[in-house]
């Protein structure tokens, strides 16, 4: 089967024009505007950001599983990465996901593991140092607060998974730091949130 460029390990040359694309698909009341803040709104990060996590996953997601939409399109890695960040900002059921960008809830499943697997493997720069709390490395406050910014941490997960969840979504809360992610940051402040970078012990 031929893949498509972006599961090559090809960028979109717009990415602009790729969420435009994507979110043609996206069924209800999500407003389809002109403009890259549709990904902040959508995804809950800048484009810029959005980009930087693309090129961070890009290579591992490229090989990975197969997955398409319910009119048989392959999903691209650009599109993995939109639906496994809507799944992990709003902690939405996944059949809920699934329905709004037209595909099968497994299917937003496997793609937000896939994707939390690919960031925790590869993201180890975005992490700072040792933290201490039960089975998270990180105090309950802090713990808390990341539940606040990624809700999907407040669903019951298994031990094991809740870890790597949690040390993805550190990881992120990190990138959205060195990005200068003016969004999350404004997002933090007006609830109160340092925005500092997390700590995670593995």
């Amino acid at each position: 089967m031929e893949r498509s460029e972006a599961n090559c390990g090809k960028f979109p040359l717009n990415y602009v024009i790729w969420f435009a694309e994507f979110v043609k698909r996206i069924a209800g009341h999500f407003p389809l505007v002109e403009d890259s803040t549709r990904v902040e709104v959508y995804c809950g990060i800048s484009m810029r950001t959005f980009r930087y996590l693309c090129s961070l996953v890009m290579e591992p997601m490229s090989n990975s599983q197969i997955f398409k939409f319910n009119d048989n399109r392959e999903l691209t890695v650009v599109d993995k990465v939109a639906i496994a960040m809507r799944s992990l900002k709003l902690g939405k059921l996944l059949n809920s996901i699934g329905g709004e960008i037209g595909t099968h809830s497994f299917t937003a499943a496997k793609v937000t593991w896939s994707f939390v697997e690919v960031l925790a493997e590869n993201g180890h720069r975005h992490l700072r140092g040792p933290a201490s709390a039960p089975e998270e490395g990180m105090s309950a406050e802090t713990f808390n607060r990341l539940k606040k910014e990624w809700k999907v941490l407040t669903t019951v997960m298994k031990p094991e998974t809740l870890r790597c969840m949690t040390k993805a979504c550190c990881i992120l809360h990190n990138i959205v730091i060195n990005m200068n992610d003016e969004r999350q940051r404004e997002l933090s402040l007006s609830e109160g949130h340092h925005p500092g970078f997390l700590h995670h012990r593995f």
